[in-house]
């Protein structure tokens, strides 16, 4: 074991600091007791090692497991890795590891890259290939850069809490990271472009990981990987169903994570359930929110296995942490997009979200074909709009839907107008006089509409009972955060949803929202606030310097408070115009006195 430094003594240290150099070493498997292991390092147990900025460890290869490292700890003599820099790339693994082959212990990585940290290459890495994307990239047959074999909760914890592991591949599973028994936390880390497959169906382009593993994701981003091959799942990670009832494991997310997608095996997620015929077969892995997700639009995209899609009432994909009381399911859920499939019974093609109550819902795609036959259920439906649709079918559909029919659709209804690219949301203005308010409780917006449909009053009118406003990531004027519209570099926040609410309390009443508006934000736009229900109190922070007429909330009947971080400096229409005394910025005063003004800061 160890063809470059081999760490024998139990409970040594070892630090790699600038200068550091360990290179082209081979760790030969030679007999059964000696598979080869560990080829650039290897550890043995109770070891500690340190990898500072300036270190490398490069093109190690080794006949079995770690092909830049190998930790030989076991679970009553656990090693302690970190890395706070350096780089560990171009290493090689048959079996496992390409970089790292992690036992028992702790692995905590601060700083520095495995793999490769270009950004000049835009393509996954992929294993088989006579070259690969880069001389810089690990590989292995799995767990292309880590490996963990923890063997149990408690034994292994990684925390991926800064720097790039990237470009990495394994033949079969994991292409950047395979977990067994491992509880691993990525924050403020990147992991792009890994891969996963070869001459067979890899699984995890990122990660995959099976029994008592679970990854907690918070303010970090997943970008570019995929899986190869026949049978291949999740290009960004593949959670494999569990073995007993006991040790389901799960991804847990919080805070501004990302992970976008473009179809199943480029970086999407799959959730393979336990395949056992037994009691234990509708068990299976979950996303779990541990907390308000902040990032913008869709942040992931779900690809279920094939039956999923013909037993959706019984797969809950989504679920809240025990606990929460930052956000709800329904707030949470319409940020996750569902690719897609044909259906093992029908054959149909059929579409998917993921409903308010964490489940797999079907939803229905109306095209130029269908639009006009389409006959609201009175129920809970989710209803895709076509790309062919054009504005005038589109305005007849909605006339149909809230004038002329006596049927609607139920609470908790989704529009996804996401893919319906001739709509500019003009077509809604003729619905805000009807009698009959709009009922989707969130409404995925089309890439057309911009900041000037945002600031019409028919536009605010008409969607005024929407819980959740979408922009989806190809719409080039608009974002939105935790459904609430904004201008697309976040200085201008133009729609809170009427029906926006805090999570529900016992009974299923809606909470009301303490709004803090973002100190990105220097302009509130016109009717931004014009319907909020269920707002409590609005704070305005100095970054603000121009409120819109009828910006802020102005029914007589709100009986919110609005909270001006800045109160001096305040004027009507212009600087030129009228100052606004300090006492005059209530919510009294601005419903009776400031609502038809714009207001503008010094």
């Amino acid at each position: 074991m160890g063809g470059g430094i081999c760490l024998k003594a139990e409970g040594g240290s070892l630090t790699l600091a600038s200068g550091a150099y360990v290179s082209e070493n081979r760790a030969k498997a030679e007999s059964a007791t000696n598979k080869g292991r560990g080829a650039g390092i290897c550890l043995y147990p109770a070891c500690r090692l340190n990898i500072l900025d300036g270190a490398v460890i490069e093109n190690n290869e080794s006949d079995g497991a770690g092909g830049g490292i190998f930790c030989k700890s076991t679970s009553d003599k656990k090693a302690v890795i970190t890395m706070s820099g350096g780089h560990i790339r171009g290493n090689t693994a048959a079996t496992s590891g390409g970089a790292l082959n992690m036992g028992y212990g702790t692995f905590t990585m601060t700083g520095g890259v495995i793999g490769d940290d270009s950004t000049s290459i835009s393509q996954a890495a992929k294993c088989g290939d006579d070259a690969r994307v880069s001389p810089y990239s690990n590989a292995a047959k799995l767990g292309g850069a880590i490996i963990s074999s923890g063997d149990g909760s408690g034994n292994l914890d990684i925390y991926l809490l800064g720097g790039t592991i990237a470009y990495n591949c394994a033949q079969d599973n994991g292409g950047a990271i395979y977990l067994d028994g491992c509880n691993m936390t990525v924050k403020n880390a990147k992991i792009q472009y890994n891969g996963a497959g070869g001459t067979s169906g890899g699984h995890g382009g990122a990660f995959c990981f099976s029994h008592n593993a679970d990854l907690h994701l918070e303010d970090c981003s997943i970008i570019g990987n995929e899986c190869y091959g026949e049978g291949a799942l999740g290009g960004a990670i593949c959670v494999q169903g569990p073995s007993t009832t006991g040790d389901t494991s799960n991804i847990y997310l919080k805070g501004s994570v990302s992970i976008p997608s473009n179809g199943a095996l480029k970086n999407d997620i799959v959730l393979k359930k336990y395949s056992s015929t037994g009691a234990g077969y509708w068990i299976h892995p979950a996303l779990t929110i541990e907390g308000k997700l902040t990032g913008s639009g869709k942040i992931a995209r779900l690809t279920p296995t094939s039956d999923d899609y013909d037993n959706m009432y019984r797969r809950v994909v989504l679920k809240l942490a025990s606990g929460v009381t930052d956000t709800s399911l329904a707030n949470e859920a319409y940020k996750f997009d569902v690719t897609p499939q044909r259906s093992i019974v029908s054959g149909d093609v059929q579409t998917w979200i993921v409903s308010g109550d964490g489940k797999l819902k079907k939803s229905t795609v109306l095209t130029n074909e269908n639009i006009d036959s389409f006959t609201a259920p009175n129920a809970e439906c989710h209803l895709v709009i076509g790309p062919d649709v054009t504005p005038d079918m589109f305005k007849n559909f909605l006339y149909n839907l809230f004038v002329s029919s006596g049927d609607q659709v139920g609470p908790a209804s989704t529009l996804d107008l996401s893919q319906a690219t001739q709509l500019d949301g003009t077509e809604w203005n003729e619905m805000a006089a009807s009698p009959r308010l709009q009922p989707f409780e969130t409404v995925i917006i089309s890439p057309s509409f911009g900041e000037a449909w945002a600031g019409i009053e028919s536009a605010h009118i008409s969607l005024n009972k929407v819980g959740n406003l979408v922009a989806p990531s190809n719409n080039e004027n608009l974002v939105s955060k935790d459904g609430v519209l904004f201008s697309k570099d976040e200085k201008k926040i133009l729609f809170w949803p009427g029906n926006k609410a805090g999570p529900e309390t016992i009974g299923g009443i809606p909470s009301t929202i303490n709004y803090t508006i973002p100190d990105t934000v220097t302009e509130i736009g016109t009717f931004a606030f014009s319907f909020a229900i269920y707002l409590t109190s609005v704070t305005i922070p100095a970054s603000v310097k121009k409120i819109g007429k009828y910006g802020l909330p102005f029914d007589s009947g709100w009986v919110g408070a609005l909270m001006f971080s800045k109160t001096d400096g305040w004027h009507k229409t212009d600087l030129s115009g009228a100052a606004v005394s300090s006492s005059d910025l209530t919510a009294a005063k601005y419903i009776a006195e400031l609502k038809n003004y714009v207001l503008v800061r010094e």
